[in-house]
Parts: C-alpha cells; sequence; structure tokens
C-alpha cells in the first residue's frame, strides 16, 4: 500500500524566481573589506568565508582567538569588522574582543553564539560594556550575517 501525500502551496500574484528573490534580500556588496572570522568551528568558517567572499569581503580564518590575535596584528590597519563565537577554548570571543580593543580601540566586532539558554546577565552586562555591534545566535542565515555586516560596518 503506498502514501500519497498532497502539498498545497499559496498562489503567490508577483511570483519572484528564486535567485532574484534571495539577491534582492541581500545588502548591497562590500568594498573589500578585510574581516577575520574566528570559530572553533571549521564548517561554520569555510560557510562564512564563502559567504563573504562573495559578496566581496575579504577573509581571514582562524580557529581561536589566539590565533585570531595573530592575524589581527598582522593586518591591524587592514581589518574593518572581525566576527567571533563567543565560546571558543583557549580564548574565547569576549576576552578576544578585549585584547583587540586593547591593541585598536576602535575595531568593530560581531559577536555569535550557539548557546540557546538564556546568557546569564554578567554576561550580557559583559557584553553590553564591550559595545560590540551585534550578537549573532547561531544557526543564523547568511542573508542574516550579510545584513548584519553590512550594519555594522556602516555605524559610526
Amino acid at each position: 500500500e503506498r502514501t500519497r501525500f498532497d502539498v498545497l502551496l499559496p498562489a503567490q500574484s508577483t511570483a519572484l524566481p528564486a535567485r532574484e528573490a534571495v539577491e534582492s534580500a541581500l545588502p548591497p556588496p562590500g568594498n573589500g573589506e578585510l574581516i577575520p572570522v574566528v570559530d572553533d568551528e571549521e564548517s561554520i568558517r569555510r560557510v562564512l568565508a564563502n559567504a563573504l567572499g562573495r559578496h566581496n569581503y575579504r577573509v581571514r580564518m582562524a580557529a581561536d582567538g589566539a590565533e585570531a590575535a595573530a592575524v589581527f596584528a598582522q593586518h591591524a590597519t587592514e581589518v574593518k569588522l572581525v566576527i567571533a563565537d563567543i565560546d571558543m577554548p583557549y580564548l574565547d570571543g569576549i576576552t578576544l574582543t578585549k585584547v583587540l580593543r586593547n591593541m585598536y580601540p576602535e575595531i568593530k566586532v560581531l559577536l555569535s553564539s550557539g548557546l540557546t539558554s538564556p546568557q546569564p546577565e554578567s554576561r550580557n552586562a559583559e557584553l553590553a560594556a564591550l559595545n560590540v555591534g551585534a550578537v549573532l545566535a547561531k544557526p543564523y542565515t547568511v542573508a542574516s550575517v550579510l545584513a548584519t555586516v553590512h550594519r555594522v560596518l556602516a555605524s559610526p
């Protein structure tokens, strides 16, 4: 005996091809800004690097905060934004932000976190005090990352 499923989708009067719909939702491309991507999960680093690269950003990848600090030291005058995971071994995103801000107080930082439970008040206060551009909750979409990167880079 076979099971049959009927999938009914609502009609859309102004249908866009899928690719055009996605592209129209994306912010304008970057201007070659250098963005280190710091995450202990290689798959996340690669996806972010590919998405940012396709959107006209230059990317350097780092597996942890210590590696990111070395990348930053080599390219400090070129780096426009750092994207870092909050929860990493050795040197987490919050500590990395403090280290980078000691070297370059105006550096823009976008942090991400895969923690689904509410953050302790102490961590929220610490993030607020660091004045990071944004905190992205994982999982996130490429479109949301690109929009956030664009917004943070455009901020004063």
